[in-house]
C-alpha cells in the first residue's frame, strides 16, 4: 500500500513537471527572443564543451 502510494505520488510529480515544461516550451515557441536566448545558450555549451576552460 505505502509502496503504490510512493509510485503514484512520483507518478503524478512527474507529470506535473512535464506538463510545466510543456507549457514553458509552448510560450516560448512564439518569443523570438526565448528563441534566440536559448540559442544562445545552445552555442555557448557547445563552445564550454569544445574548449573546456583551462584553470
Amino acid at each position: 500500500m505505502r509502496r503504490a502510494r510512493t509510485e503514484e505520488r512520483a507518478r503524478e510529480q512527474r507529470r506535473a513537471e512535464i506538463l510545466d515544461t510543456l507549457r514553458r516550451l509552448k510560450e516560448d515557441a512564439g518569443d523570438p527572443a526565448a528563441q534566440a536566448a536559448a540559442e544562445r545558450r545552445a552555442r555557448r555549451q557547445d563552445v564550454l564543451d569544445r574548449y573546456p576552460p583551462l584553470y
